[in-house]
């Protein structure tokens, strides 16, 4: 079996987003009570990921997703 090469490595492309982010933050940690506090606000702001949630909102859940909230009763 022939492997393709990879034009990138995913985990370091994670990591240099990583990176980028947590500079952001402490650039503006007056700003957010937390780290996830800023994780949440830039991607309530961010259009590529609210695009892929709304995506998301769209499609139906797993029928184990379904059987899991029935369980815990969450539904």
């Amino acid at each position: 079996m022939n492997q393709k090469n990879k034009s990138f490595d995913c985990v370091d492309m994670k990591n240099k987003i990583q990176a980028e982010l947590f500079s952001e933050y402490l650039k503006r940690k007056k700003e957010f009570p937390s780290y996830a506090d800023f994780i949440n606000a830039t991607a309530a702001t961010d259009p590529v990921i609210l695009k892929f949630r709304k995506g998301l909102a769209k499609k139906k859940p797993h029928i184990l997703t379904k059987r899991f909230a029935r369980e815990s009763k969450v539904v």
